[in-house]
C-alpha cells in the first residue's frame, strides 16, 4: 500500500499545523468549522458557545488570520509564540462535560 499521496497528510507550515491541531481540539468538543468559514466567522461562532474563553479564542483567530495573509509582517518570536498558544489550547473541562451525547437508540420490546 502506497501512502505517499495521502490527501489528509499535515500541512509543512508549523503555523498551519497549529492551527489543525486547535481545530481538532474544538472538534472533540463537538465545535466544527463550516467548510467556508473563514477562521475569524469561526471564532465569533465559537466565542458564544465558550464565553470564558472567548476572549482567547478570538485573539487566536485574529493572530492566525493576520500571520496567514501577511506572513512577513509578523516576526519569528511572535510566529512562534502563536505556534505555542494554538498548541497549548484546551477547550476547559466544564464544557466538554457538557456536551450533550447522543441517546442510545430505546430498545424494542
Amino acid at each position: 500500500i502506497d501512502l505517499s499521496d495521502r490527501v489528509d497528510r499535515l500541512p509543512a507550515d508549523p503555523l498551519t499545523r497549529a492551527w489543525k491541531t486547535f481545530i481538532a481540539r474544538l472538534a472533540r468538543a463537538q465545535l466544527r468549522p463550516l467548510p467556508h468559514e473563514p477562521a475569524t466567522a469561526f471564532a465569533r461562532r465559537i466565542a458564544a458557545t465558550l464565553p470564558d474563553q472567548r476572549e482567547e479564542v478570538l485573539s487566536l483567530a485574529a493572530r492566525f488570520a493576520a500571520a496567514s495573509y501577511a506572513r512577513d509582517a509578523m516576526g519569528d518570536a511572535k510566529r512562534r509564540a502563536l505556534i505555542h498558544a494554538l498548541r497549548a489550547f484546551r477547550v476547559r473541562a466544564w464544557f466538554r462535560y457538557q456536551v450533550r451525547r447522543p441517546e442510545p437508540p430505546a430498545s424494542v420490546t
